[in-house]
């Protein structure tokens, strides 16, 4: 599946949430039944990543050294984002 396919997936799922979300009115907090809401798509979202994940650990050449660092990249780099701003450059310091 394309990432193109999925942000279309998606967004007709928060058009939903959003639809429901505005036919709240019914006097009962409004503020607590779209806080449901959103952890229940959450909830519903983190658990297809769990089955992905592990769709992928299962699968023929997994490689767990691989898996840490795509990992750890995003990491790294939010964290020379956030010391650095949006012109970080990688220098030789941040490789150690």
């Amino acid at each position: 599946m394309s990432s193109r396919a999925a942000a279309r997936r998606l967004a007709t799922q928060l058009n939903l949430t959003l639809d429901d979300i505005a036919m709240l009115a019914d006097g009962a907090d409004p503020r607590s039944q779209i806080e449901t809401m959103l952890h229940a798509v959450v909830d519903r979202d983190l658990a297809k990543l769990d089955r992905v994940a592990l769709a992928a650990k299962s699968g023929r050449g997994f490689d767990v050294a691989q898996a840490t660092a795509d990992d750890q990249r995003p990491c790294w780099a939010y964290a020379l984002l956030d010391a650095q701003g949006v012109t970080a450059v990688v220098r030789d310091e941040d490789r150690n």
